[in-house]
């Protein structure tokens, strides 16, 4: 077996892999620009592919992987995907996905570190290439990826009943599907809606409008633990919507904050002396929504709950 010893010494047909690489990488340059996705994945199957023939076959060490980092920065030292740790995830790439027809079809249809959560996140082939294909179909981003696997959503899969498949357009009937219960009627608006104030771009995470209600309701979904600057830009976004697009004989518009978790006191301060209806989570809406209005709308803690079983928007981080 060939060993790799730090210092000159290198193992025979090193050279001649490292040139190889380095074509490669020319090569792909020439085609396409690295950035589209889907060249960049094959050229990583590709150095990930070479590597683990060479370490199966001739038996490399794991070191020369840190030394092809090192050599192939010093060549392409503007490009930032050849580290010693991406060059193991091309390796890893390779060893699961042998066939390199689904690797073009499949796995190069969604973004390399879409690829990396999934190497790291699900060892079952099977679950690895389900979680790939839902990815491609409704354009999870990664932190959207990375909250479905932790929710276990393959293993729920098939678990809902819904009837807006043929009422909505693809991806936006999914997450209807799962958000609208019979108890009430919510209209979807939009998924990173637009609107603009004093020249600036906002998007909101998520936009319905409540047809019972007559009020727009805003959803922010934050992947990490409620901060009291998410109800200040709550506040912000209610303001926005029913300046620019409340109509009026609309009420005015509810905001809800879903975070991993959420610490109430904190929660009851930052919302102590907000004027809009906000929720937070778990937490009841703020008292300004009138008694009246409370008992036609879903607990935040069922709305959690519907939109955590399958979210297909980007969650901000």
């Amino acid at each position: 077996m060939t060993s790799f010893i730090k210092g000159s010494r290198l193992p025979a047909g090193y050279s001649k892999l490292l040139k190889d690489i380095k074509n490669r990488i020319r090569n792909s340059r020439v085609k396409a620009a690295l950035s589209v996705n889907r060249e960049l994945v094959l050229l990583y199957w590709n150095i990930g592919r070479a590597i683990l023939n060479k370490q199966q076959k001739e038996g490399w060490g794991a070191k020369v992987i840190d030394r092809l980092a090192k050599d192939l920065h010093q060549e392409f030292p503007e490009m930032k995907g050849f580290s010693s740790r991406n060059l193991k995830y091309m390796r890893a790439f390779a060893e699961v996905y042998s066939d390199k027809s689904f690797v073009q079809q499949v796995a190069a249809q969604i973004p390399w570190f879409h690829n990396c959560i999934l190497l790291d996140k699900i060892k079952a082939s099977i679950k690895r290439e389900w979680y790939l294909h839902k990815t491609a179909e409704y354009g999870w981003s990664r932190a959207v990826l990375v909250h479905q696997i932790e929710s276990g959503l393959y293993e729920r899969q098939g678990k809902a009943t819904t009837n807006f498949e043929r009422t909505l357009p693809s991806p936006q009937s999914d997450l209807a599907r799962q958000l609208l219960k019979d108890p009430y009627n919510f209209a979807f608006v939009g998924s990173q809606v637009h609107i603009e104030v004093g020249k600036e771009d906002f998007f909101i995470d998520l936009l319905f409008y409540h047809l019972q209600l007559r009020s727009y309701v805003v959803i922010e979904l934050k992947a990490k633990d409620f901060r009291p600057e998410f109800a200040g830009k709550m506040n912000f976004y209610l303001s926005a919507v029913d300046d620019l697009l409340r109509h009026p004989e609309d009420r005015p518009s509810i905001g809800i904050i879903l975070c991993k978790k959420q610490n109430r006191v904190v929660a009851e301060y930052a919302l102590r002396d907000m004027n809009k209806p906000i929720g937070i989570s778990a937490y009841k809406l703020t008292k300004s929504l009138p008694k009246k209005l409370k008992g036609t709308l879903p607990t935040i803690k069922e709305l959690e709950e519907e939109l955590c079983k399958e979210k297909i928007i980007k969650i901000k981080v």
